[in-house]
């Protein structure tokens, strides 16, 4: 229903032939969390470091998110070839662009903290300069494979503005339906759903309070991952 309203404000994006794309992530963090936690903690100069896989391309590539101390989000990546040197070129990446003292993060000390993944619908506004994601089906998985927890339930929007406007189309339907924005961080929802007994999650309780209200949730998974 939301979708036909917005038909002419945007176009879709299609890959051969295809307007539903799917994505793989392995989450790098610390032993301790330490991304999670300085994430949870509201730490400034904060990152996130991940290894994405586009299934329907078969490319990865390895990423690093900064959000800085003005609430601006930047992402840097290089692509995978499975290549010899890959570590390598992998270590110096995240040398380079983790800018610390933070925690002491190098390639060394970081392992996967969690996997998943989810499907995506990405939808352009030309005349405004703005993108629009959705992503749905999410499902996360520890570092193992194990505790598979699945949020079929829901869709996550998000409004990718050069400059911030209400006057997005997309912005005033979703104000016309009382529909009104929330931060969801995948990665931490995802660590709080999987690991909630050995790591604080306070910070997310109104979110996970959310999805726990969502009749469509996969109530066996998400109890497992309690």
């Amino acid at each position: 229903h939301l979708l036909r309203q917005l038909r002419n404000c945007y176009s879709v994006l299609e890959i051969n032939d295809n307007r539903v794309s799917s994505y793989h992530n392995q989450y790098l963090d610390t032993p301790e969390m330490a991304l999670y936690h300085d994430h949870h903690n509201g730490k400034l100069n904060r990152y996130k470091v991940r290894r994405r896989r586009y299934l329907d391309t078969n490319t990865e590539f390895l990423e690093v998110k900064l959000k800085n101390n003005k609430k601006r989000t930047i992402k840097s990546r290089i692509k995978l070839l499975g290549e010899e040197t890959e570590y390598a070129q992998c270590a110096h990446f995240i040398d380079k662009k983790i800018q610390v003292n933070t925690n002491n993060l190098n390639l060394g000390n970081l392992d996967v903290s969690q996997q998943g993944g989810y499907k995506r619908i990405a939808l352009a506004n030309e005349a405004q300069a703005e993108r629009l994601t959705l992503d749905f089906d999410l499902w996360y998985q520890d570092s193992r494979g194990n505790n598979n927890v699945k949020l079929p339930g829901f869709f996550i929007a998000e409004l990718k503005q050069n400059k911030k406007s209400k006057r997005s189309p997309f912005y005033q339907m979703m104000s016309a339906n009382n529909i009104f924005p929330t931060s969801f961080s995948k990665y931490c929802i995802g660590c709080a759903l999987l690991y909630n007994s050995s790591i604080k999650s306070n910070r997310f309780k109104a979110v996970l309070s959310q999805i726990e209200k969502l009749n469509r949730i996969d109530q066996t998974s998400f109890l497992k991952s309690n």
